[in-house]
């Protein structure tokens, strides 16, 4: 019985764990009225890439401001190590939805990897647009959009 109850102890601070970690580095991914993930903040363009990157790799997005991606670089004061950046796209399941930047910017994106051929904003773009996006200031070894695509951006 003690066991048990140390087992079921265990597993709700796991879950208690995991719940704040999704939290935190979750975001807040709303749709607007056209199906689109409205993205407001840096955790949200974190949450939409693991979305994409999960099984969604059909989503559309918009940014809907400028965003500040400094959590994503080290040497920024705003750094969080459970937001460190993976590109938009896989190596099995490229991007292929819209993802409209409706003429903003992405402020100091920082890519931890730069020898990986799957890197930047979109790591693989295959029969999708990116569109009215920039990718300015921050520390960016491979300073493209999309490192690997199969049709210009």
């Amino acid at each position: 019985m003690k066991k048990l109850l140390t087992i079921l102890m265990l597993a709700m601070c796991l879950a208690a764990l995991l719940s704040v970690t999704a939290g935190a580095a979750g975001g807040n991914l709303e749709k607007d009225t056209d199906g689109y993930y409205k993205i407001e903040d840096y955790e949200d363009l974190f949450a939409f890439a693991g979305l994409v990157n999960g099984d969604s790799f059909g989503a559309n997005a918009k940014l809907m401001k400028e965003i500040n991606a400094s959590a994503s670089n080290p040497a920024s004061a705003a750094y969080d190590s459970a937001l460190v950046w993976t590109p938009i796209g896989t190596i099995t399941n490229g991007y292929n939805r819209t993802f409209d930047g409706q003429g903003y910017s992405i402020i100091g994106l920082y890519f931890h990897n730069d020898s990986a051929e799957y890197a930047g904003l979109f790591g693989n773009v295959s029969g999708g647009t990116v569109k009215n996006v920039t990718l300015t200031g921050g520390q960016h070894y491979r300073p493209e959009l999309c490192r690997r695509h199969r049709r210009l951006l």
